[in-house]
């Protein structure tokens, strides 16, 4: 009798009704990592196409934005990405104050979504765009405009807006390459850390006319485009289908930026339907990591090390080298050094093995 009522009081809290393509989450709402017959663990869009929740990450669980009608659960969107996964002994309260926060195991809290106002209600919308409101129905925060690595469709890059890559599928802490809406009208990926300069960036696209009003933009049959007052300028022509197609465009891992796309009535993989052209496997500086350059195998990039060092992680070889020496040998005071032809250096990160004297 306990458990139905509980169940019962949960389902009042949560309530999921037609308004405007909305399902609405009330204050006093909350989520867990795991579902179960009394708790759920994330909060879907009507269609079930989207959720705003956990999803798991490493040994742990993230909190993000997720395809959720596909069987992989694609990541769109995360929370504090850059935090070590969470155990499965948490919380994700919207409280009854309009605080959307992790409720951590040793007690302390972790807000998901700063806003300045007081919130009466959020929303997973079916654009896959989270939206929280104040008492007057206005949006005081949205996951579309605070992106992580992917733009999804009807969600625009206005100026100084960044897509920065995950360090990889499975890991959605921030990567090492950043596609930005710079403010004279162009889209440019550069490597993390490095200035908006011509040198350090490996790819642009722009549009003429008022800079500050270039957006890059995302239709709902893939077409990828720059506009402003003035027109548009197509990066990936789209006007396909939209039956059963879904969209995304992201920052990968690697470096470079893709369009892709799913069809569900299909089922399968995720496939590009688009790739920044004019960029060479290697172009992406830093894409090996410290210690390691990059060459071209069977038209694939390959990472390989300096000699006399080894891979950080075999498995994961854009991670960078370290050397293979133990302390012992470094301060025996003598190495050999051996030439590499037909390389080209583009900065000093190599990490050094020193000793006093």
């Amino acid at each position: 009798m306990a458990t139905t009522f509980l169940f019962l009081l949960l389902s009042a809290i949560f309530i999921a009704k037609a308004q405007r393509g909305q399902s609405v989450v009330n204050p006093g709402s909350f989520l867990t990592p795991t579902t179960t017959t009394t708790t759920n663990s994330s909060w879907p869009s009507p269609s079930g196409r989207y959720a705003f929740g956990f999803y798991k990450q490493g040994s742990g669980y993230a909190v993000g934005v997720f395809f959720a009608g596909i069987p992989d659960k694609t990541v769109a969107w995360t929370a504090n990405r850059d935090d070590p996964p969470v155990s499965a002994a948490v919380t994700l309260n919207f409280t009854s104050d309009g605080r959307l926060v992790l409720q951590l195991a040793h007690g302390t809290t972790k807000r998901v979504a700063v806003y300045g106002e007081t919130a009466s209600s959020a929303s997973m919308l079916d654009t896959g765009n989270f939206v929280v409101y104040n008492a007057d129905n206005q949006t005081i925060w949205e996951s579309f405009q605070n992106p992580t690595d992917t733009l999804l469709p009807t969600q625009r890059l206005l100026y100084d807006d960044v897509l920065d890559s995950s360090v990889s599928e499975s890991n959605q802490s921030t990567g090492r390459f950043r596609a930005i809406m710079q403010q004279d009208g162009f889209i440019a990926l550069y490597p993390i850390g490095t200035p908006y300069y011509i040198e350090y960036g490996y790819w642009s696209k722009g549009i003429q006319g008022p800079p500050l009003n270039a957006t890059l933009n995302l239709d709902v049959d893939g077409h990828l485009y720059l506009a402003n007052g003035n027109g548009i300028v197509t990066i990936s022509a789209g006007g396909n289908s939209t039956k059963g197609l879904l969209y995304r465009l992201r920052m990968d891992d690697d470096g470079f930026l893709r369009l892709y796309s799913y069809n569900t009535n299909r089922k399968g993989d995720w496939v590009v339907t688009w790739s920044a052209d004019s960029i060479g496997k290697c172009d992406p500086k830093g894409l090996c990591g410290v210690n390691a350059f990059c060459v071209i195998y069977d038209e694939e990039y390959n990472c390989t090390c300096l000699p006399g060092f080894a891979f950080v992680d075999e498995s994961k070889r854009t991670l960078g080298c370290e050397r293979n020496l133990t302390v012992d040998n470094c301060k025996e005071g003598t190495y050999d050094m051996e030439e590499e032809i037909n390389t080209v250096w583009e900065n000093d990160t190599l990490s050094r093995c020193f000793h006093q004297t």
